[in-house]
């Protein structure tokens, strides 16, 4: 729809349908109605106006929690940060159930700048790696240290220090089985299967 005489501006368009006026008294009084401010039009312009001056405007001030700029300190990392730095990556992140267990499954091993931690099996391990850029940046900005790294191998009981959790019934007894071997005698004497 285009209407005669207005080409987008609002004075533009007041000054053409002044001088389009001619003797018609009608035509006379639209421009005249034109010519002001039309009331329906700034009515919500005029209320926030009127509230702004009546009452103070409570400005919210919004908290961010993450540190703005590069990370450029280098803080001694230590084991109970690396810890609250994990669960705090869960608690934020909100990561899948299998890597939730990974990391809390067994203690990261810290050397100098370098985090390890350990997966049970290769689905974690993979699943780790592909988090390990978000990881290690919030990681970085929870222990305020810019020059870490994280690193994620296959937990192995010969290269660790910390011992296996055990799952299943057969691995409870065969641990079981190393600590008292005469647990193996009495099962064979009495007929006894894992179930």
């Amino acid at each position: 729809m285009k209407i005669p005489g207005f080409n987008g501006k609002y004075e533009s368009a007041t000054r053409e349908i002044k001088n389009q006026v001619t003797s018609s008294s009608s035509v006379h009084r639209a421009a005249e109605s034109v010519k002001g401010r039309p009331d329906a039009s700034f009515k919500i312009k005029d209320s926030f106006r009127e509230v702004s001056q009546n009452q103070p405007v409570a400005k919210v001030r919004i908290v961010a929690e993450e540190k703005k700029g590069p990370i450029s300190a280098k803080e001694v990392i230590q084991e109970k940060g690396v810890l609250d730095a994990i669960e705090n990556f869960i608690a934020v992140h909100h990561p899948e159930v299998s890597i939730t267990s990974a990391l809390r499954s067994h203690r990261p091993v810290i050397e100098q700048e370098q985090i390890t931690i350990f997966a049970d099996n290769q689905l974690q391990l993979e699943k780790l790696e592909a988090l390990k850029s978000h990881m290690q940046n919030a990681f970085m900005k929870d222990l305020n240290n810019g020059f870490l790294s994280v690193v994620f191998k296959l937990f192995d009981v010969q290269t660790t220090n910390e011992e296996k959790k055990l799952f299943t019934a057969s691995e409870k007894f065969d641990h079981f089985l190393d600590l008292n071997p005469v647990v193996g005698d009495l099962k064979k004497i009495f007929g006894l299967e894992l179930e």
